[in-house]
């Protein structure tokens, strides 16, 4: 789930992913991420999200160097497979229920695409600005971005509202002073 949301991955991606995906450079964790269209991109991870990977693979890649081993996967009949779609989403809607209980504002359902919608819709009212959030999700256009994953939040509307009242003069001298008359008889009152 930290994978899912973190790297804002959609869910194909994250069962797809093989061990030879997550890369270390410079202080760095990312992950290599095959996308739709055949396109790939590169995702930085959270340090957090670092130190469960890294718990991850030492309990379950503990003694595996093949690269082309999935990064998630299921043992059927002795076969290494990449895990499916449903062994990711099940665990998923478990968490979002018992989180439900808790929590009135959770929905009692969680589907993996909403981590994805809700890490663009975070990363953008945190001030990371739409064309980085789009090309972090693989989006061909910025439009896809702006109409279905990073929404402002009601600060960022605020804001942008007072900036544009900034230029307006709050203190404006009645044109119409001295020429009540006038104005009232092109507003048809008179």
């Amino acid at each position: 789930m930290s994978l899912l949301f973190d790297a804002a991955i959609r869910l194909d991606e994250l069962v797809q992913l093989k061990r030879g995906d997550i890369y270390r450079k410079d202080g760095y964790t990312y992950l290599l991420i095959h996308g739709k269209g055949n396109k790939e991109r590169k995702v930085s991870l959270d340090e957090k999200t670092v130190q469960l990977m890294d718990a991850y693979m030492k309990e379950y890649h503990q003694n595996n160097d093949n690269t082309d081993n999935p990064l998630l996967y299921t043992i059927i009949k002795g076969e290494v497979n990449h895990m499916s779609h449903r062994n990711i989403q099940k665990p998923l809607k478990k968490c979002a229920a018992s989180a439900c209980s808790k929590c009135a504002d959770m929905p009692e359902s969680i589907h993996p695409h909403q981590l994805r919608r809700s890490r663009a819709t975070n990363l953008y009212q945190n001030g990371t600005p739409i064309e980085i959030v789009s090309r972090y999700l693989g989006h061909n256009s910025v439009e896809t971005t702006k109409d279905h994953y990073a929404f402002p939040s009601l600060e960022q509307m605020r804001h942008a509202m007072n900036a544009s009242n900034e230029n307006i003069p709050q203190k404006e001298a009645a044109l119409w002073v001295g020429h009540e008359d006038e104005l009232a008889r092109i507003c048809g009152l008179r």
